[in-house]
């Protein structure tokens, strides 16, 4: 993947991740396109040089340059959508991704959808013309493409001819099978590391969920024990009325003393319990 990576094809000023990492989803249209533009011989028709050698014989060094290639409407209109609200970091005036070195990272990052309108504004505007928005998709290139199959835009205009003069290059249909499976080890590993924090989660709460249990059990427990208590409450105000006023008021300290111990049991242990699930718990 670091071969398509901006940082090691055109300097560190023309980094697509300047205002920060860059989602998945979003990140993967860069790299495909860097895949396609450098790697697919069939761009080679939109150059913009017809010549690969100046007239003194020196190489040509604008042979990099197309304009106008045809792409996918539907894949442009993924892009947008895909990055719309990531950060970037494009030219001031032209939002041209050339234009990049001059744009502060550190105060002029704003999301893909304040520097662009839609798909067609990242095909046409960001890449300066490079490419062109196109609807008739039959008769339009695709950045991407399904790893393993045969490189679709080798069918795609068949009448248009390469330049006379066919420049030494290299083609490559591996660049999008490499980005896919770099992008699908990403994406897998972020489950995992997801994954594992929700069973970590879940174990918590379930931890937390049998400690309330064994607390409510408790709780009844008690309960029941204090309606024995007014129960025999009750029935020693029944015998009092035959055995006189003394009894009655040794009867009723009887029956405060075991209320009072019934409710410290409750309370001693709930306090504590409750006051243990408020406290952070320990990763």
């Amino acid at each position: 993947m670091a071969s398509v990576h901006t940082d090691a094809l055109y300097g560190k000023d023309y980094k697509w991740d300047r205002c920060g990492k860059l989602s998945p989803a979003c990140e993967k249209w860069f790299v495909e396109e860097a895949c396609f533009y450098e790697c697919d011989v069939n761009i080679a028709k939109f150059r913009v040089e017809q010549e690969c050698n100046k007239a003194d014989g020196t190489a040509n060094d604008n042979l990099w340059q197309v304009m106008g290639v045809p792409m996918k409407a539907s894949q442009c209109d993924q892009w947008y959508e895909d990055c719309k609200d990531d950060l970037f970091c494009a030219g001031d005036e032209t939002k041209g991704y050339w234009d990049m070195a001059t744009c502060d990272h550190r105060k002029d990052c704003k999301p893909f959808k304040e520097l662009y309108s839609d798909g067609k504004d990242i095909c046409e505007v960001m890449w300066g013309g490079s490419f062109k928005y196109e609807t008739d998709e039959k008769n339009a290139y695709s950045f991407t493409f399904p790893a393993g199959v045969p490189n679709p835009n080798d069918l795609v205009l068949p009448s248009t001819l390469f330049p006379a003069n066919h420049c030494k290059g290299n083609q490559t249909d591996e660049c999008p099978s490499k980005v896919e499976f770099s992008l699908i080890q990403r994406s897998r590993a972020a489950e995992k590391a997801g994954a594992a924090s929700a069973q970590k989660a879940a174990a918590e709460m379930a931890a937390m969920d049998s400690r309330m249990d064994a607390e409510n059990a408790r709780m009844r427990e008690t309960m029941a024990a204090m309606q024995a208590d007014f129960d025999q409450v009750r029935a020693d105000l029944g015998a009092a009325e035959k055995i006189g006023l003394g009894a009655v008021v040794m009867a009723c300290l009887a029956s405060a003393v075991s209320l009072a111990l019934a409710l410290a049991s409750v309370w001693g242990p709930s306090k504590a319990a409750f006051e243990d699930l408020d406290a952070p718990q320990r990763a």
